[in-house]
């Protein structure tokens, strides 16, 4: 499994409003990097999952997925890390906000909307 397709289809998913599936790619994918032994994809989703609960901030992500030990997992998909890394936060931390997902309490309502 590609870390870099994987994230694309989470990406895709997120951005679409549809966190339960978003969800159960990392939490699929995780469990996969486990069982293989790729502690340190294992550990990148994590901090995205992280993030989706709630318990990191973008600033907090962004550093934590900046370390040298995860360059290596996007090294033949991406030429630009630090690029791609900044970029993906800002869509994760544009989807929290704009369908106020707070994993696993996602109520699938955007936030401000008025029923």
């Amino acid at each position: 499994m590609n870390m870099y397709e994987m994230l694309t289809n989470f990406e895709m998913s997120i951005l679409m409003g549809d966190v339960d599936r978003s969800y159960k790619i990392l939490s699929n994918a995780k469990e996969h990097y486990l069982k293989h032994g790729k502690n340190n994809n294992a550990e990148f989703i994590d901090n995205i999952m992280k993030f989706l609960q709630s318990e990191l901030n973008a600033q907090e992500l962004e550093s934590e997925l900046l370390q040298k030990k995860y360059r290596r997992l996007f090294l033949d998909d991406v030429s630009d890390y630090d690029g791609y890394i900044k970029s993906m936060v800002y869509y994760l931390e544009y989807s929290v906000s704009r369908y106020n997902i707070r994993y696993p309490y996602f109520d699938s309502k955007r936030a401000n909307d008025i029923i």
